[in-house]
């Protein structure tokens, strides 16, 4: 894999393939940018349909994770993620309890729907059966309160959280110690 100019590239590529099958990934760096999130992903060219510089949006994961590290000695295997990316639990090396494998509206049953007391008895016995004491929330753009709805309160009564903000895209949602969870 090479990054740079993509007409250098050219110029040279027949070099770089006496060393193997040569790659053009993009400008200068552009391999290296998902190895700032995790090493393992080093030499992933980042691409996203929600962000034009994808540096951008590996830095709104970086810091997330790094909100997720620093409260990790807190709340240890007792936390549940509701992101838009699949790849949390992996590089963070923990089981995070997400309610749900995507992140689409199909994942969460409306009110009205024939699956929303189904679903709302399954997460509610995930968070009993792993003694989620806070939940994160995590989304590509800012999160408003009809998302924390669609997600959460729709399901437990906002009443059983203390709400704190870090970013315009990051919610945590502690869990109160008298919360009943019953949606009122």
């Amino acid at each position: 894999m090479a990054g740079g100019d993509e007409s250098t590239f050219k110029k040279i590529e027949n070099i770089f393939n006496f060393m193997g099958s040569a790659v053009y990934v993009g400008p200068t760096g552009c391999g290296q940018i998902a190895k700032f999130l995790d090493k393992r992903l080093s030499g992933l060219k980042w691409i996203s349909p929600n962000y034009s510089n994808p540096e951008e949006e590996l830095k709104n994961i970086k810091s997330f994770f790094d909100v997720l590290k620093a409260e990790e000695n807190y709340y240890e295997n007792n936390r549940m993620i509701i992101n838009e990316y699949s790849l949390t639990s992996v590089l963070l090396n923990t089981k995070l309890h997400s309610p749900s494998r995507t992140y689409a509206s199909i994942s969460y049953p409306l009110i009205n729907s024939t699956y929303y007391k189904i679903y709302q008895n399954y997460f509610i016995n995930n968070i009993k059966r792993n003694n989620i004491r806070v939940i994160y929330i995590f989304l590509i753009n800012k999160i408003n309160d009809e998302d924390l709805n669609f997600l959460i309160f729709n399901y437990i009564n906002a009443n059983c959280f203390s709400k704190k903000k870090y970013e315009s895209n990051v919610v945590r949602l502690l869990i109160k110690n008298n919360c009943n969870f019953t949606r009122q």
